[in-house]
């Protein structure tokens, strides 16, 4: 078992509203009944042409990996996927980061747990893409 350091987002319940903070922990994680653990994955994004592009990075805090009856990665997709406009501005929910919380529909793939990709990183491909459709998750593997 390796001993890869990996982020998780934790969902405190300690009160009707939700209140996220990161943690690092170890992969070989224990069952923590108080609280929901999200695997935070290391997402690189080549897609330039997104709304949420900066870099190699993704500003959205979460993205969702479509494709449910994906055999391939070329049928999957970012859901997220907003094409930008040109002349403005970019549209984030937050700041560039590598990590992020991916949801995902392709349950044929082999990092699938539950609809939560739990790969340690993650490219999503598709430089000029102008549709969702042209983006692609090239991590996929199908199981």
């Amino acid at each position: 078992m390796r001993n890869a350091l990996r982020y998780v987002a934790v969902r405190w319940r300690i009160t009707d509203q939700p209140v996220l903070c990161a943690e690092k922990m170890r992969t070989h994680r224990a069952a923590l009944p108080e609280k929901e653990v999200w695997t935070m994955t290391d997402l690189k994004c080549s897609v330039e042409t997104c709304s949420f592009h900066d870099g190699d990075c993704c500003c959205r805090n979460d993205i969702m990996v479509g494709g449910a009856k994906a055999c391939s990665c070329d049928e999957t997709c970012c859901e997220n996927f907003e094409q930008q406009k040109e002349g403005s501005a970019r549209n984030a929910d937050g700041y560039p980061d590598r990590m992020t919380q991916i949801d995902c529909e392709a349950v044929k793939c082999r990092y699938n747990t539950n609809y939560k990709c739990q790969a340690e990183h993650v490219d999503m491909r598709g430089s000029r893409a102008g549709d969702r459709r042209e983006t692609a998750c090239a991590t996929f593997v199908e199981r």
